[in-house]
């Protein structure tokens, strides 16, 4: 098998919004949360698990503030950073591949932003408009790739990626660095899972 194309998600894939996520959150309880408490929810994806672990009763009105926050308070987007592997292996894969990263943020330039300042391989960026079905995109890059979907790869934190690739024949790779969480879901619906994204140049040549 031949391998032509990459697709990356950029949050939780190759970048750690972590910090974004916890001031984000503070907005959106008007409250600091402690260094120990955020060590203890830091690792969990969904905000009642959060919530719940901060002893705080879940509502839709805390997850639409925390949402307001975390996808368009630009000033929150500076704190992001690579993972710590992302950067050299991304500009070591871009030798062989076409790169392309898919995102849900709402705001695209901060997908660019996020991309140029850490000096990523500058790919083609598509942004999904805040929604994480991204089948129609999938679509787009393979047209603008010329590629099968079997010489696809699409690299995600997202279990919903990881579906949405595999019903259209695009090879699925979960990582689960940015939310060990995930892990067990990410396994059961991706075709691999990965622990962290140095692991990929590796997997991508026992798949080739």
């Amino acid at each position: 098998m031949t391998i032509k194309v990459l697709i990356f998600d950029i949050d939780l894939t190759i970048c750690n919004n972590s910090q974004r996520k916890r001031l984000a959150l503070e907005r959106a309880l008007s409250c600091k949360i402690s260094n120990q408490d955020w060590t203890q929810i830091k690792s969990e994806y969904y905000l009642d698990k959060i919530l719940s672990k901060l002893k705080i009763q879940y509502n839709e009105l805390i997850l639409q503030k925390f949402l307001s926050h975390f996808l368009y308070d630009e000033d929150l987007f500076q704190y992001d950073k690579p993972f710590q592997f992302a950067v050299p292996v991304i500009n070591e894969l871009k030798n062989k591949y076409k790169i392309y990263y898919l995102t849900a943020r709402t705001l695209c330039k901060t997908a660019y932003n996020f991309i140029t300042k850490y000096l990523f391989y500058d790919g083609t960026i598509y942004c999904c408009d805040g929604t994480n079905n991204k089948n129609s995109y999938f679509l787009k890059i393979i047209d603008h790739s010329i590629s099968k979907p079997c010489e696809i790869i699409s690299i995600s934190d997202l279990p919903d990626d990881g579906i949405t690739a595999k019903k259209l024949g695009i090879i699925s790779v979960g990582t689960y660095e940015g939310c060990p969480s995930n892990k067990n879901h990410l396994e059961k619906v991706c075709d691999y899972t990965i622990s962290n994204i140095n692991e990929l140049p590796n997997l991508i040549t026992n798949i080739s």
